[in-house]
């Protein structure tokens, strides 16, 4: 064979079952994210016991077949196991199963958060800001330590630290628990609710974040010194946006500018199936299916310019919903509980709660032709019907 192969593809399928790739030649993983006719390829490879090779044809790649003995006529010794390289943590095979993002999304937080670039994620409550940072700091096996900013009544005392009294020794400093975190190496620290903080608390955050400075200076004398930021750590803040967060404070340019900024929108209506289906298989999939109408309604309201709401069903209820149903709530149960009481009820028949109720009415039928039966209720989350006496009343609603 004449050809010059650039990449020789040898695929297999991973303990998920998924299908992945590496390159003999190098023993690099081979990355096909956005190539479904290139992953197809690749399984067909798998399933014939061959590789793929790709070389240039004009400005497109090319795509041969190849057996073990077309390997050996071009003098490629085959590579039987991947080469694993550490340096890129931020491929899409290594997104978490159970955690709902995009991958494009993913793989630009999780590679800055390695870079250890300040990253601010922006979005509505309930979304998955925090939880994702935490996925993030597990997957790459990184310490993370968590300062609520929201709930910061005394800035210098929780991000500094206090002067304390000892009756035998005199006074001293007592750092705080941010100071001691900042000095811990590969670790990340996690700025929620940074949005609702005291504005103390960003002038005390703006040398830290500060890509030339790294420190955070303890006391106003020029000749104390500073504590500096400790290698490969990241900060990681989160901000609520929307109309219904009444305490959050609009951020001062100086610093988000010390940011990037990442938007975190709610999960669309197939995003929340599918997290369903990780979360609760056994939920019966008409369920799961109006449950993520309820949220696709709300959103798409949200999302008019003429609004009449101005909350939506965070993820957080959106499981808890779920999981009343599997405890034996019925749909209409679990609107009253978890969804309704997210919308001001002020105005009466005016109201935004009323106004909820009337979308989800037109969307949400009564189940009494669902084929589910008080089993496959219960199966949800092995129960048995002498658990709840009301399944009746569930597969009524």
């Amino acid at each position: 064979m004449s050809k010059q192969y650039e990449i020789i593809v040898s695929g297999y399928y991973n303990e998920k079952d998924e299908v992945r790739g590496f390159d003999i030649i190098t023993g690099n993983p081979f990355t096909f994210d956005d190539r479904p006719d290139t992953r197809q390829r690749i399984e067909k490879c798998i399933n014939s016991k061959e590789y793929l090779g790709i070389y240039k044809r004009g400005t497109r790649n090319g795509y041969d077949y190849l057996t073990s003995s077309d390997l050996k006529d071009i003098g490629v010794e085959v590579t039987t196991k991947p080469k694993v390289v550490n340096n890129l943590p931020w491929l899409v095979e290594n997104k978490p199963t159970d955690f709902i993002i995009d991958d494009l999304k993913w793989k630009f937080i999780s590679r800055n958060i390695h870079k250890n670039k300040n990253l601010m994620l922006v979005g509505p409550s309930g979304c998955g800001k925090t939880q994702i940072t935490y996925a993030i700091a597990k997957q790459q096996d990184r310490p993370i330590y968590y300062f609520n900013l929201g709930s910061t009544q005394d800035a210098r005392t929780s991000l500094i630290g206090s002067v304390q009294l000892d009756v035998k020794s005199g006074t001293y400093f007592n750092p705080s628990a941010f100071i001691q975190a900042i000095q811990k190496p590969n670790s990340i620290i996690l700025l929620d609710e940074l949005s609702r903080a005291n504005p103390d608390a960003w002038n005390i955050l703006m040398p830290v974040l500060d890509v030339n400075l790294r420190e955070l200076r303890v006391d106003e004398n020029i000749d104390y010194p500073p504590i500096k930021v400790a290698d490969n750590v990241s900060f990681v803040a989160t901000a609520n946006i929307g109309v219904e967060y009444t305490s959050t404070r609009v951020l001062d340019r100086a610093l988000t500018d010390r940011f990037v900024s990442v938007e975190m929108n709610p999960l669309d209506k197939l995003g929340i199936i599918e997290l369903l289906n990780n979360k609760y298989p056994s939920l019966p999939p008409n369920i799961k299916e109006k449950i993520a109408q309820v949220s696709e309604v709300i959103q798409r309201e949200i999302s008019s310019p003429d609004s009449e709401l101005s909350s939506h069903v965070s993820t957080r209820s959106i499981l808890e919903f779920a999981e009343m149903i599997g405890d034996g709530f019925s749909f209409d149960q679990a609107l009253d509980l978890i969804v309704y009481p997210l919308f001001d009820d002020d105005g009466g028949v005016e109201s935004e709660r009323v106004y909820c109720r009337q979308l989800i009415q037109k969307i949400h039928n009564p189940l009494t032709n669902s084929k589910t039966t008080p089993n496959e209720i219960f199966d949800m989350f092995g129960k048995t019907d002498d658990d709840y006496p009301i399944v009746d009343d569930l597969l009524k609603k």
